[in-house]
C-alpha cells in the first residue's frame, strides 16, 4: 500500500482526530506516513530491525500524540522521523549490530530520505505513469517509461530506440 502523505492541514486534522481518541485516524497516519519511514529504516541493511524500529515508532507517537506531546502538528512527518531514527538507535545499541552512530547521523542527515520527498517523489511517478499509460504509441510510452520513470539516460534511451 503506497503512502499518501497529507498537506499540513491533513497532518493537523489526524494529529486532532488522534486525540480525540479516533482510531480511524490511526489507521491514516500509518497509511500516510509507514512505507516512507520504512525506507528509511531499511537504509540500515537489517529487514527485520528496521520493520522492529517502524513497530516501536508508531507505538511510541500513538502514545505522545494521544496525549498531545507534539508542538507542531503540521510537522507529524517530521515528527515520525526523529521518533523511527531515534527508535532505530536504540534498538541497534542493544542488538549490538554492526551499525554505528555516525552511520545512523549521516541516514538522519541525508535529505533524500526524509519521508515527505520520499512520498512525494513516489505520488509523482505514479502519476507520471498513468499519463504515460495513456499515450497510443508504444514507442512514447516505452521512452517516456525509461527516461521519466526509471531515469534511463538519453544517451542510453537515443542508442536503443535509434
Amino acid at each position: 500500500m503506497q503512502d499518501r502523505v497529507a498537506d499540513p492541514s491533513i497532518s493537523r486534522q489526524l494529529v486532532e482526530r488522534i486525540r480525540a481518541g479516533d482510531r480511524t485516524a490511526e489507521t491514516e497516519l500509518w497509511r500516510n506516513y509507514s512505507r516512507s519511514l520504512l525506507f528509511i529504516l531499511r537504509r540500515t541493511g537489517d529487514a527485520s530491525l528496521a520493520q522492529d524500529a517502524l513497530q516501536e515508532c508508531f507505538r511510541i507517537a500513538l502514545v505522545q500524540l494521544r496525549v498531545g506531546i507534539i508542538d507542531n502538528p503540521d510537522a507529524v512527518a517530521g515528527y515520525l522521523r526523529s521518533i523511527a531514527l531515534h527508535v532505530l538507535a536504540g534498538l541497534c545499541r542493544v542488538r549490538g549490530g554492526p551499525h554505528d552512530d555516525a552511520a545512523l547521523e549521516n541516514l538522519v542527515a541525508d535529505e533524500r530520505f526524509d519521508p515527505l520527498h520520499v512520498t512525494h517523489s513516489l505520488q509523482l511517478r505514479e502519476i507520471i505513469g498513468k499519463l504515460i499509460a495513456e499515450l497510443k504509441v508504444q514507442r512514447d510510452r516505452e521512452l517516456l517509461w525509461r527516461h521519466y520513470v526509471l531515469d534511463h539516460a538519453k544517451d542510453l534511451l537515443c542508442r536503443d530506440l535509434g
